[in-house]
């Protein structure tokens, strides 16, 4: 029998063909992946730092010990950085990892090769999100302008 760790190995995963349900095998996640993975929380994180938020990663090989980026308050972010986009199950693990680390809401910060990075929230973490932000005073606002 064959011993297998998380850290070696991807979650199993289902899909259908033709009615019929099968199971994949398990794919290695390789030392390329992970440092893929550990790259994109480094860049993410200079990009943060770049726009005023002070963030660092966390720790290298923490498995979940930890999140991926500490510091952006009200706001646990799941970083990832692969070319197969899985946002249901990525923002799943955003979810339980926010609730189990307590740090805020949960979002999804995720980027492919030659791509912008994006940020993935479930609606009510949103409009949370949304309600909480106060713009700086416009000179030019309706209300100060007499518009309607």
């Amino acid at each position: 029998m064959t011993i297998m760790t998380l850290s070696q190995y991807s979650h199993l995963s289902h899909y259908s063909q033709s009615g019929r349900t099968f199971e994949k095998e398990l794919i290695h996640t390789g030392k390329s992946q992970q440092r893929k993975g550990r790259n994109g929380e480094r860049e993410l994180a200079g990009i943060l730092r770049d726009g005023g938020c002070s963030v660092r990663p966390g720790a290298a090989l923490n498995y979940g010990k930890e999140p991926d980026l500490v510091g952006l308050a009200g706001i646990h972010v799941e970083c990832k950085r692969c070319e197969q986009l899985r946002l249901s199950e990525w923002m799943k693990q955003a979810a339980e990892d926010a609730e189990r680390f307590g740090d805020g809401l949960p979002a999804l910060f995720h980027r492919r090769n030659r791509s912008p990075w994006l940020v993935t929230m479930e609606l009510p973490a949103g409009l949370t999100l949304y309600h909480s932000y106060r713009p700086p005073p416009d000179i030019h606002s309706k209300e100060e302008t007499g518009g309607t």
